[in-house]
């Protein structure tokens, strides 16, 4: 089964527009795969709860399967099946795997925790096989979702604005986008060197095992220590967890090292403009490539098309849909 994810830069970057799009996309073009339709945190609503400004809605049409909690199908009976009931102990809620039997503009809440979302795709593939797609409608702030063990990959919606901070935002992961995978032979000798544990690995530019941490990455003390030892000789460095801020700074002159994140969710939490960050000299690559379907752009001011990483497809999607209107 395969398993798709979408993702905001802010709110109103035009998600859950991005959303729909592909899920007609995909139904149009179904050919008897099933599709399952779920979301974290609650989506599909008129109307934000927080603004008060409109939402865009989501239509399920015939056929198509969802995740939801039990009390947004209230109003719908006779209009879908339940499936199964996924509840206690694996879930903290109760929600509903049915199957739409007629169109209805539903509002989608599914499991938003990473064990969870586990657990219900196991339950959608058992029934549906594994020819069956899964789309999840994500948040802001639910980056994990793009993470290789959830998502075969995702779509990325972007938000242009004149305010100096969401544009910086969005540049700045439009370069987390552009990170380039580690060559083959380095990735070899990561995999043949973790663990399950493992939370960073230190090489030397030979390969040869230098260090291997099994604590979180930005409270490592001994990791620091031992990247202090290498600091004018050339090494590669493995983390499997966030590249903060601290973190960031404190390598930032190790102008030899080689930084592989296992993907590039990690390199999230660096939001901070380049104005404030200190030069930043090692080279970064990832260990898992990014699986980016799409980005989508919702443009309200002028920006560089140069910044879109290379070979990556990019939609003006609110210009698209009026054009075929």
């Amino acid at each position: 089964m395969k398993t798709y994810s979408f993702i905001g830069s802010d709110k109103n970057a035009g998600k859950t527009t991005a959303f729909n799009y592909i899920y007609r996309q995909l139904y149009r073009r179904r050919q008897a795969r099933p599709l399952c339709l779920s979301s974290i945190g609650i989506n599909g609503e008129d109307v934000d709860t927080w603004e008060g400004a409109d939402k865009p809605h989501i239509d399920l049409l015939p056929g198509s399967c969802f995740i939801t909690h039990a009390v947004h199908l209230a109003s719908h009976t006779g209009k879908y099946e339940t499936l199964l009931t996924l509840g206690r102990p694996l879930f903290s809620k109760n929600y509903i795997f049915g199957r739409s039997l007629l169109e209805m503009q539903l509002i989608l809440e599914g499991p938003n925790r990473g064990k969870e979302i586990a657990s219900a795709k196991h339950e959608i593939e058992s029934l549906l096989g594994d020819d069956a797609i899964f789309l999840i409608d994500g948040s802001i702030d639910r980056q994990f979702l793009a993470k290789p063990e959830i998502s075969d990959g995702f779509y990325f919606s972007l938000l242009f604005t004149k305010q100096p901070q969401q544009l910086q935002k969005s540049c700045d992961i439009l370069q987390m986008l552009s990170l380039a995978p580690c060559c083959k032979e380095m990735h070899r000798t990561i995999t043949k060197n973790l663990t399950a544990n493992s939370k960073s690995l230190m090489l030397a530019d030979s390969g040869q095992l230098i260090y291997r941490g099994e604590t979180i990455v930005s409270r490592d003390e001994e990791l620091k220590r031992k990247c202090e030892t290498i600091y004018h000789a050339p090494g590669v460095l493995y983390l499997k967890g966030a590249l903060t801020s601290s973190l960031y700074k404190f390598f930032a002159p190790f102008k030899r090292l080689q930084l592989i994140l296992d993907n590039f969710t990690l390199f999230l939490s660096i939001t901070a403009s380049k104005r404030q960050r200190p030069e930043f000299k090692p080279e970064i690559f990832l260990y898992h490539p990014v699986p980016v379907k799409t980005i989508f752009i919702r443009q309200e001011t002028h920006f560089d098309p140069s910044l879109l990483p290379p070979g990556l497809i990019a939609k003006n999607i609110f210009r698209e849909i009026h054009n075929e209107g």
